[in-house]
């Protein structure tokens, strides 16, 4: 073997070296990656499945939409990272619910209708998530008035454009008739807004949970959950309009039990709420299963807006005792250091005295001793 060969050789080995040092160094992240990925599809395409059972409208435009409010919360703990799951989960459920269900309109039509869906679901907890760190230059979190307002507004906002483009583009291609446009947007638009201020609280404020349960007495949480259900039995079972004393709940939980249980209640009514609804029982049931589950999203939401501004405003005024109670630990440790200061020099002062040789004594300008 020449010079010449062998530098070639000895070349080719570093190259391999090299990377397969890279892959073994990217493996794990890859799988990992891609363990997220999975499940988040998953996670995407069984709640997704789940809200086409409320689906009334044409193009099976939803008037609930779960997976919004979970592609929120995972955007927020994964960031971009989180995209390929939802675009492949939402992909998967709308080809595999293509597949399963007769078409009334060219495949190709369904197939435009399946990217522009994807691409609006993956752009929605993008444009949310944005707005937020737009308005409070940091992650989305509940921890302060200013941080529920953003959210609120980013719950608000970021559903609108990914609306326009679903049912634009399903109109453009036939599946949604330009008859239905307005109520179908709207129904898009609510059905994200809803599921972000009812579900994605309760994923944010998750972690605390342990703390939030640990620190009360189990009785207590035993009376606010039998509450909740007996009241949603009366309001969705038995059609008593006495649904505005759920937010008397909310408030209790919200005062006793902290955010994470507000939250998680607010969305266990949310559930029990839209199944009733959509099955046409409780104090919502109107002629059109639509018009019900729209009134049905406002009362959710205002709950939930409730809950929210309640937690926020007790977390600033737990803020507030808490710097005051530093202020005053920190007052009192001075106070109680310029005394210290003051007898030692009160007694560097007396020994002085006790043992100089002559007689002194200390006077004003006045002269007076």
């Amino acid at each position: 073997m020449t010079l010449r060969e062998q530098s070639h050789t000895s070349k080719q080995k570093v190259t391999q070296n090299y990377w397969l040092t890279i892959f073994h160094l990217v493996k794990p992240q890859l799988s990992k990656l891609l363990l997220k990925t999975l499940i988040v599809a998953c996670i995407y395409a069984v709640t997704a499945k789940l809200s086409l059972e409320f689906a009334t409208l044409p193009g099976k435009v939803t008037a609930v939409w779960f997976p919004s409010g979970l592609t929120f919360a995972f955007v927020t703990w994964f960031g971009l990272r989180a995209l390929p799951g939802i675009a492949l989960g939402s992909i998967s459920f709308m080809v595999w619910n293509s597949l399963t269900m007769p078409l009334s309109w060219p495949v190709s039509s369904d197939i435009v209708a399946i990217v522009a869906c994807s691409l609006a679901n993956s752009l929605q907890p993008v444009i949310g998530v944005g707005i937020i760190h737009r308005l409070t230059h940091s992650p989305p979190s509940l921890d302060h008035m200013k941080t529920v307002i953003s959210f609120v507004v980013a719950a608000t906002i970021a559903p609108m454009l990914p609306a326009f483009i679903g049912i634009t583009t399903s109109a453009l291609v036939g599946i949604v008739p330009w008859s239905s446009y307005g109520i179908s947007w709207f129904a898009w638009w609510s059905a994200g807004m809803a599921a972000i201020l009812v579900f994605t609280p309760t994923l944010l404020f998750w972690p605390q949970a342990d703390v939030s349960v640990r620190s009360q007495v189990y009785k207590e949480v035993i009376g606010i959950l039998g509450t909740t259900l007996s009241l949603c039995w009366l309001i969705f079972g038995q059609g008593y309009p006495v649904e505005y004393m759920l937010l008397l709940v909310l408030i209790w939980s919200g005062l006793r039990l902290g955010s994470f249980m507000a939250s998680a209640l607010v969305s266990l009514i949310a559930v029990i709420a839209i199944v009733s609804t959509a099955h046409g029982f409780g104090v919502f049931t109107e002629s059109s299963i639509t018009h019900s589950l729209v009134i049905l999203q406002s009362f959710i939401a205002v709950c939930s807006v409730s809950s929210l501004v309640l937690g926020g405003a007790l977390k600033a005024q737990k803020a507030v005792e808490l710097s005051l109670g530093k202020t005053l630990l920190s007052l009192e440790q001075q106070v109680s250091d310029r005394t210290t200061q003051l007898r030692e020099s009160q007694a560097i002062l007396d020994g002085f005295f006790s043992v100089a040789p002559v007689g002194l004594g200390i006077v004003d300008r006045d002269l007076r001793y």
